[in-house]
C-alpha cells in the first residue's frame, strides 16, 4: 500500500506543507519510515535526516 505523509518542516515558511510517499503495510509502519521516533500528542517528530516536523496526516493512497 502507498501512503501520503502531509507535514509542516520548522525550518520553512508559514504556510508550507510537505508531502512524503511511503510504501508500507500499515499507517504505523510508513510513518515509522518516515520518522523513526513516534510522534508526541501535538504531533511533533524529527525525520531520520534531524528535521523537526509536524505531521499533519496520513492518509493511504487507493490503488488502482
Amino acid at each position: 500500500m502507498l501512503f501520503e505523509i502531509k507535514y509542516k518542516h520548522s525550518m520553512m515558511p508559514e504556510g508550507y506543507v510537505g508531502k512524503s510517499m511511503k510504501h508500507a503495510h500499515t499507517k504505523e509502519q510508513a510513518l515509522k519510515y518516515f520518522a523513526p521516533k513516534k510522534p508526541d500528542k501535538n504531533g511533533l517528530t524529527r525525520t531520520k535526516h534531524g528535521a523537526s516536523v509536524k505531521v499533519i496526516s496520513v492518509n493511504e493512497i487507493p490503488s488502482a
